[in-house]
């Protein structure tokens, strides 16, 4: 997955780190797997998402994904998919 993710026009609050693992979390992975797939530590991309979550005023990955995926903050190519 590219770096670069789009973020939307209702998005001022994610930095470029987060809305890339809110994409990954929208994509079905899991902590462990964005840590390798990012060169990151485990409990980085916990305390990234610990950080999505609060941003976004939400109680679980699901409903950040709902909420970024309805305000378009973030965006999924579901041709992504195939690969993982």
């Amino acid at each position: 997955m590219s770096e670069e993710v789009y973020l939307g026009p209702n998005c001022d609050e994610l930095t470029q780190r987060e809305a890339t693992i809110l994409k990954l979390l929208a994509m079905g992975r899991q902590a462990k797997e964005i840590a390798v797939e990012l060169g990151i530590a485990v409990k980085t991309a916990e305390t990234h998402r610990a950080n999505i979550l609060k941003k976004l005023h939400v109680s679980s990955s699901l409903l950040a994904v709902m909420y970024a995926l309805r305000r378009r903050i973030i965006t999924i190519d579901f041709e992504e998919f195939h690969g993982s």
